[in-house]
C-alpha cells in the first residue's frame, strides 16, 4: 500500500508539470464540456484550430455536401503550400514503396508492411501494445485483462466501449471535413478519379496521381486484417489521421499508467502512426496532425483534477501493483522496474528502423 501512495504522488508531481502544457495550448482549446461525465470538466482540443497552418498550404472547399459527388476532397494547393505538399508526396511514396518491396520480417514474424495491414485494424488495441510491454510483461498484461484482473486499465486504453477511455476523448471526424484533403492513393483504376478529383480539385501543379502500392491484406487464423482503400466511397479525407490520433492516445496514455516502459509504448505508437504512410492511406502531415491532435487530447485529461484522481491515478496504481506482483510471483523482481530490467523489456529484438515519420525507440 506504501508503494502505491509514493507512486501515485510521482505521477501527481508529473501530471501537475504537465498541466502547464495544457495552458500554453489554451489559445486552441474550446470551452465545449466533455461530452461524458467520466471526463470531468476536461475541454476537448479544438484540432481544426491547432493544426490552422495547414490553411497555409490548402484552400479547401467548404463541405456542405459530404460525399464523393458533393464537396469532399475538393480544394486548392497555394502557392505556398506547393513545396511542403510536394514533399509530402515525395515522402509517402518513398516509405510505402521500400515496405512494399521489402521482405524483411522486422520482428521475427512479420514484415513492416504486414505490421501495417494489422495495425490497421486498430480496435484491438492490447494485440498491438502488447509486443511494446516485452514479451514477458505483455504476457501479465494480456492475461490480466483477459481474466478481468485490470478493469480500470482496460477501460481506459483497451475497451472498445468505455465511456472513460483516452481514445474516445476526442475524434478527428469534423476536422477532416474542415481540411477536406485527398487521400495519396487516389486513382482513376480504382476510384474512378485521381487526386484532382475529376478536375474539380487545383493541385497547382503536383501530380494527379502518385505511385502508391496497395498492400494486401493478411490472413491469420481465418481473420483478415488490412486495409480496404474505402475512403473515397465512404467518404473519409486524409488530413489529420484519425488511426493515429487513436494510436497516439492510446500511447501516451499508457506511457502515464507505466512509465517504467513509457519510450517502448510512444515508440510502438510511432510506428502506429508511420504504418499509415506504409499501407499508402495518408501523408506523413497527416501522421502528425494526428500526434498533435492526441497530444493536446492528453494533455487536457491529464491536467483535469476529476479524471486525474477518479480514472487516471486508479488505473496507474491497478496496473502497477498487478505487474509488479506478477513478476515477484515468478521470481523477476520485486518491482516493475526491476521486472522490466531483469526481463529484458528494454532490449531491441527486431530490426524495424526509424522513418521520417517515426520516432527512434529509446533502447
Amino acid at each position: 500500500m506504501h508503494k502505491t501512495m509514493r507512486k501515485s504522488a510521482v505521477l501527481k508531481g508529473a501530471v501537475a508539470g504537465i498541466a502547464s502544457i495544457a495552458m500554453l495550448m489554451s489559445v486552441s482549446v474550446t470551452a465545449n464540456a466533455a461530452d461524458t461525465p467520466s471526463y470531468g470538466s476536461a475541454v476537448k482540443p479544438n484540432i481544426t484550430s491547432l493544426l490552422g497552418e495547414y490553411y497555409n498550404w490548402w484552400t479547401p472547399k467548404k463541405v456542405v455536401n459530404n460525399t464523393p459527388q458533393g464537396d469532399a476532397f475538393r480544394g486548392k494547393v497555394t502557392d505556398a503550400g506547393k513545396s511542403v505538399l510536394g514533399q509530402n508526396d515525395k515522402t509517402v511514396v518513398a516509405i510505402n514503396n521500400k515496405a512494399a518491396a521489402d521482405t524483411t520480417k522486422v520482428d521475427g514474424t512479420y514484415t513492416q508492411a504486414e505490421r501495417a495491414a494489422l495495425d490497421a485494424s486498430d480496435g484491438d488495441a492490447l494485440r498491438i501494445y502488447k509486443d511494446a510491454f516485452g514479451p514477458i510483461i505483455g504476457q501479465y498484461v494480456a492475461e490480466g485483462v483477459a481474466q478481468g484482473e485490470l478493469p480500470k486499465t482496460s477501460d481506459l486504453v483497451f475497451s472498445k466501449s468505455s465511456k472513460d477511455s483516452f481514445a474516445g476523448f476526442i475524434g478527428t471526424g469534423s476536422a477532416k471535413k474542415d481540411f477536406n484533403y485527398p487521400r495519396p492513393y487516389f486513382n482513376k483504376e480504382n476510384e474512378g478519379v485521381d487526386r484532382t478529383i475529376g478536375g474539380d480539385t487545383d493541385l497547382n501543379g503536383l501530380s494527379p496521381t502518385l505511385d502508391i502500392k496497395r498492400i494486401p491484406m493478411i490472413n491469420i487464423d481465418g481473420q483478415e486484417y488490412g486495409e480496404d482503400y474505402t475512403d473515397y466511397q465512404e467518404p473519409s479525407q486524409s488530413f489529420p489521421s484519425g488511426h493515429t490520433t487513436k494510436t497516439y492516445n492510446r500511447g501516451l496514455g499508457l506511457a502515464t499508467l507505466l512509465p517504467e516502459l513509457g519510450p517502448e509504448l510512444v515508440a510502438r505508437a510511432a510506428e502506429g502512426g508511420n504504418n499509415r504512410v506504409v499501407l499508402g492511406v495518408h501523408y506523413p502531415m497527416d501522421v502528425i496532425g494526428g500526434r498533435i491532435s492526441a497530444s493536446a487530447s492528453v494533455t487536457a485529461l491529464w491536467s483535469d483534477a476529476t479524471f486525474r484522481q477518479n480514472v487516471l491515478l486508479p488505473a496507474h496504481d491497478e496496473l502497477e501493483n498487478y505487474i509488479a506482483a506478477r513478476c515477484k510471483a515468478d521470481g523477476n523482481g520485486d518491482t516493475v522496474a526491476a521486472c522490466v530490467s531483469k526481463t529484458g523489456a528494454t532490449t531491441r529484438t527486431d530490426t524495424r528502423t526509424p522513418s521520417p515519420t517515426r520516432c527512434p525507440p529509446n533502447r
